[in-house]
C-alpha cells in the first residue's frame, strides 16, 4: 500500500474539491459469470478506464480487502498516521464514504444482477432434470427403435431386391420392345423392296434408312442376341443388293429418258410457240384496245394506221382459250406418261448416304457424256433436212433434263461441268449445221430450218442455257444458205426469162404488159406511148426481182422466239440486188451472143433490155415503199455498161450478117456477063427496100447516138461488099459489062443512103466503080489526077488483086495492064503507094 495517500489524493480529485465535484471512475465492479465448470467469477465492468484510475482503484481495493499480513497493517497504520498528521482526515473520511456508498451501489446492483443468474440456474437445474427424464425416455425408445430398424432393415433389403428385380424386367422388357422395333424395321425394310411387287412400288431409299436406322442406333442393343449377330451380318450384304437394285433402276431411268428426251423437247418447243402466240395476242389485244381508246378520242383511221407500230407475222388466233388446253401451264414432262425423276433421287441419295456419293456422280457424269455424244450424232442415212427436228428435239430434251437435275439435286452435278457440255454441245451442232445445211434446197425450207433454230434457242435460254455466239452463228449460216438458194433460183429464174424471151417489144395490151403497174410501165416505155421499147423479158424479170425482195423480208422475219433476233437481211439485199445484176448482165450478153437467128430488131430490143435493166432500182425502191418493205442502199449498175457494149457490138455483128447473107446471092449472078444490066437485080432491091423501110424502124429505139452509129456501120457494110465482092478468092475474073450491072445496084442503093445522110460509107465504093469503068485508066497512074478522083482507094495491093480478074481485052484496061506488065517498075511503084 506504498504511495496510497497519493494515489487516494490523485482519485479523490485533489484537495478543496467535494463530493459532488467528484467523478466516479467505475460504474460496476465486477459482473458474475457462469464458467464451463460451473462455477461463479466475477468480472470488473469497468470499462475504458485509464492506467491511473485503475491503479487508483486497486489500491483503494487494497484497503478495503487487506490480507491478514502484519506488514501490510504496520504499513496502513503509517500511513493512516500520516493523514491525520496532516490534518486530511475528514478529506478522507469523506472520500472514502463516497466510496463506500459507491461499492454498496455496485454490490446492490451485482446482488441484482446475481439474483437473476441464480434463477436462471434454478431453471437450469430443472432443465437438467428433464433432460434425465428425456434420457430415460430416449434409451427406451431406442431400444424399441432397434428392434423396429432391424424389421425396417429386412423390409428394405427385400424391397431393393424387389426393385432390382423390377428394372431388370422393365430392361428386359424395353430391350425385347427393341428387338421387336427391329424386327418390325426389319420386316418394313422387307416389305419395300419384297420381290413380289412391281418395280415401280419398290422403295429402296426408305428401306436403306431403316436398314442405316438399325445399324447405327439399334444394333449396340441387339447385337448380344443370335437374330442381331446374323442381321448384323446381313446388312452389308442387304446394302450391297439394294445399290445394285437401285443402280439397275437407274440405268432403266436413263434409257427412257434416252428414249423420251425427243418427246421432251419436241413438248418444250410446243410451248415456247404457244407462249410467243400469247405474247402476240396480248400485243394485239393492247393495240385495239389503243385504237378503240384513239376512236373515242376522235381519232382518224389514217391516224391509227400510223400510230400502231410493229407488226406481227403469222395469223394469230383471236379466240385463244387459256383456261383449255393451256400447254405452257403444265410441265415438260406431262407429256411422258409415267415419266419421273425418283429413280435417280432414290439410287442418289442412298449413295450419298451411304458415303459413296462421289462414285456415283462420277458414273452419273460419264452416263450422260455418253448419252450426249449418241444425241449429237444423227442418222446419217437420212437427209438432215427432213430429221432436224428430231434432232434437235433430242438435244433440247437432253439439256432440259439435266436442267432439272441440277436443280432438283444436291452434289450431284454443277453449273460449271453443265456450261461446259452445253458448250461442247454448241459446237458439234455448229459443225453438223455446217456441214449439213447444204442439204436444204429450198427457200421455204430453210426459213422454216431458221425458225425453228431460233425458236430452238429460246426455249433452251427459257432453261437457263444462255449462247449469244450461238444465235450469231444460226443467223449468219441459215441467211447465207438462204442467198445462196435464192440466188441459185433467181439465177434459174433469170435464165428463164431470157430463154423465153422473143425480143419483140410489148405493147400495153399485150399479157406480159400486165405484169408491170402502170407507174412502171410509164417509167420504161415513153410518154404516152402505147408500145413500150422492151421485150417480155423486163417484166418477168422485175418480177423476179420483186420477189427476191418480198420473199427475202420475209424470211428476216422471226416468226417464233423470245429474244430479239436481227438476220442482218434490210443490209443485204441491196448487196444481192448488186450481184443479181452482175450475172443478169453476164448472162444476158451471153445468151445474145450465143443466139444464132438474131434479127438486128431483136438486138436492138436486147440492147433496150439491157438499158432498163440499169433503171430497175427505182421501180424496186417504188415497191418496196408500197409493200412496207426495206430496201436500203444503192446496187452499182456499172456492170451493165460492159453489157451494153456488147450488146452494141452484137448489132452490129447481126448486122454484117445480115448484110452478108443478102450480097451471098450474087455468087449466083454472071460475072462475064455479055451485055450489062439495065435495072437494080433482085439482091439490090430486096436491100434497097430494107434500107428504106424497115432498118430505120428496127434502129429508132435505141438511143439517138447508138441509133446513129448502127445506121452508119451498116451503110458502111453495104459499101465495104461492093468492093469486097470483086476481091473474094473465089471470084477468078469479071468484066466491065458486070462491073456497069453492080454499079447500077449500087446506085440504087446510095440513093437511098443519100435520103437518109449516110452516103459518106460510099464514096470509096464509088471511085472503085470509076476506076473500072472510066475510059482513061492511066489517068490513075498521075499523082494529082489520083488524088483529086481517086484519093480514098488507098489500099494499092487489094486494088492490084481486084484488076488482075478484070477481064478486058479490047478495052484500055487491057493495054493498061500490058503496060504494067512491061513496066514493072512503075506497076512497083504504084503498089508501093
Amino acid at each position: 500500500m506504498k504511495g496510497f495517500p497519493n494515489k487516494l489524493m490523485k482519485f479523490t480529485g485533489g484537495k478543496g474539491q467535494t463530493h459532488k465535484d467528484v467523478k466516479h471512475p467505475v460504474s460496476e465492479s465486477q459482473q458474475m459469470k457462469i464458467p464451463s465448470e460451473g462455477g461463479l467469477v466475477f468480472e470488473s465492468e469497468t470499462e475504458g478506464e485509464t492506467p491511473q484510475e485503475e491503479e487508483l482503484m486497486e489500491d483503494i481495493q487494497g484497503l478495503i480487502l487487506l490480507p491478514q499480513d502484519d506488514h501490510l497493517a504496520i504499513d496502513f497504520a503509517h500511513q493512516i498516521r500520516q493523514m491525520l498528521e496532516k490534518k486530511e482526515e475528514e478529506f478522507v473520511m469523506l472520500n472514502l464514504s463516497l466510496y463506500v456508498a459507491q461499492r454498496k451501489k455496485q454490490i446492490f446492483n451485482l446482488t441484482e444482477k446475481h439474483y437473476k443468474v441464480f434463477m436462471q440456474l434454478e431453471e437450469l437445474l430443472t432443465i437438467q432434470r428433464h433432460l434425465k427424464d428425456i434420457k430415460q425416455n430416449v434409451g427406451g425408445l431406442n431400444q424399441k427403435l432397434q428392434s423396429l430398424g432391424g424389421e425396417l432393415i429386412f423390409k428394405t433389403e427385400n424391397l431393393i431386391r424387389l426393385r432390382t428385380i423390377s428394372s431388370n424386367i422393365d430392361k428386359t422388357i424395353k430391350l425385347l420392345n427393341i428387338c421387336l422395333y427391329v424386327v418390325a424395321l426389319s420386316k418394313k425394310a422387307r416389305d419395300y423392296i419384297v420381290e413380289n411387287k412391281e418395280e415401280g412400288d419398290r422403295k429402296y431409299y426408305p428401306a436403306i434408312k431403316i436398314i442405316e436406322q438399325i445399324q447405327q442406333t439399334h444394333m449396340a442393343n441387339i447385337n448380344s442376341f443370335t437374330f442381331g449377330k446374323y442381321m448384323e451380318q446381313a446388312i452389308p450384304g442387304m446394302k450391297l443388293w439394294i445399290t445394285k437394285r437401285v443402280m439397275d433402276d437407274v440405268n432403266v431411268w436413263f434409257f427412257k429418258m434416252r428414249e423420251n428426251a425427243g418427246e421432251i423437247g419436241r413438248f418444250a418447243n410446243e410451248q415456247t410457240r404457244a407462249e410467243i402466240d400469247k405474247m402476240k395476242q396480248r400485243e394485239e389485244r393492247r393495240t385495239r384496245s389503243r385504237q378503240q381508246g384513239m376512236l373515242s378520242s376522235g381519232a382518224t383511221p389514217a391516224t391509227i394506221k400510223n400510230d400502231v407500230t410493229g407488226t406481227m407475222s403469222g395469223k394469230i388466233s383471236l379466240n385463244w382459250d387459256l383456261d383449255k388446253n393451256d400447254v405452257t401451264e403444265v410441265s415438260v414432262y406431262s407429256c411422258v406418261d409415267g415419266l419421273t425423276f425418283a429413280p435417280l433421287y432414290q439410287c442418289l441419295y442412298i449413295y450419298q448416304s451411304l458415303g459413296m456419293g462421289d462414285q456415283f456422280t462420277q458414273y452419273y457424269k460419264k452416263t450422260r457424256e455418253q448419252q450426249k455424244y449418241l444425241v449429237l450424232r444423227p442418222d446419217d442415212t437420212k437427209s438432215f433436212c427432213l430429221i432436224y427436228p428430231e434432232y434437235f428435239n433430242e438435244i433440247a430434251g437432253f439439256f432440259i433434263i439435266e436442267s432439272t437435275v441440277l436443280k432438283k439435286t444436291k452434289n450431284l452435278i454443277s453449273n460449271a461441268w453443265l456450261d461446259h457440255l452445253w458448250e461442247s454441245a454448241v459446237g458439234t451442232m455448229k459443225k453438223r449445221i455446217t456441214e449439213s445445211i447444204v442439204s436444204f434446197v429450198d427457200c421455204e425450207k430453210i426459213r422454216e430450218f431458221k425458225d425453228y433454230l431460233i425458236m430452238f434457242y429460246s426455249t433452251m435460254k427459257v432453261y437457263g442455257y444462255n449462247s449469244p455466239g450461238f444465235l450469231e452463228f444460226i443467223c449468219n449460216k441459215t441467211r447465207k444458205r438462204y442467198f445462196e438458194i435464192s440466188l441459185e433460183i433467181v439465177r434459174e429464174l433469170v435464165s428463164h426469162a431470157i430463154k423465153e424471151d422473143n425480143l419483140i417489144v410489148l405493147r400495153m395490151k399485150d399479157t406480159e404488159s400486165k405484169n408491170l403497174t402502170d407507174h412502171e410501165f410509164s417509167q420504161l416505155a415513153p410518154k404516152k406511148a402505147t408500145i413500150s421499147s422492151f421485150s417480155r423479158v423486163i417484166p418477168a424479170l422485175l418480177m423476179v426481182m420483186k420477189q427476191f425482195i418480198s420473199s427475202s423480208q420475209n424470211f428476216a422475219a422471226v416468226r417464233y422466239t423470245l429474244v430479239n433476233v436481227d438476220l442482218g437481211i434490210d443490209k443485204l439485199i441491196a448487196e444481192k440486188v448488186e450481184a443479181i445484176y452482175q450475172h443478169l448482165a453476164v448472162v444476158y450478153v451471153r445468151s445474145i451472143q450465143e443466139h444464132k437467128s438474131l434479127s438486128i430488131s431483136q438486138t436492138a430490143c436486147a440492147y433496150l433490155n439491157v438499158l432498163y435493166f440499169s433503171r430497175f432500182t427505182p421501180l424496186l425502191r417504188d415497191y418496196a415503199v408500197k409493200e412496207k418493205l426495206i430496201f436500203e442502199g444503192e446496187p452499182s449498175v456499172e456492170c451493165f455498161n460492159n453489157s451494153l457494149t456488147e450488146i452494141e457490138r452484137r448489132i452490129k455483128k447481126v448486122s454484117e450478117s445480115f448484110i452478108t447473107n443478102i450480097f451471098r446471092k450474087t455468087k449466083d449472078l454472071d460475072w462475064m456477063p455479055e451485055n450489062a444490066a439495065t435495072a437494080p437485080r433482085a439482091y439490090a432491091i430486096e436491100l434497097t427496100q430494107y434500107l428504106s423501110s424497115q432498118l430505120f424502124q428496127e434502129l429508132q429505139i435505141l438511143p439517138d447516138e447508138v441509133c446513129d452509129r448502127t445506121l452508119t456501120f451498116f451503110y458502111t457494110c453495104v459499101a465495104d461488099q461492093f468492093k469486097v465482092g470483086f476481091s473474094v478468092p473465089s471470084l477468078s475474073s469479071f468484066n466491065r459489062a458486070c462491073v456497069q450491072g453492080f454499079y447500077t445496084d449500087f446506085q440504087s442503093i446510095l440513093t437511098v443512103a443519100k435520103s437518109c445522110g449516110q452516103e459518106g460509107p460510099f464514096k470509096e465504093a464509088d471511085q472503085l466503080f470509076q476506076l473500072l469503068l472510066s475510059t482513061n485508066p492511066t489517068e490513075f497512074l498521075e499523082e494529082s489526077t489520083r488524088a483529086q478522083k481517086y484519093g480514098l482507094l488507098t489500099n494499092y495491093k487489094e486494088l492490084h488483086t481486084i484488076l488482075e480478074k478484070y477481064r478486058e481485052d479490047a478495052s484500055i484496061f487491057g493495054r493498061f495492064r500490058l503496060f504494067q506488065d512491061k513496066e514493072g517498075q512503075q506497076f512497083t511503084r504504084i503498089s508501093s503507094w
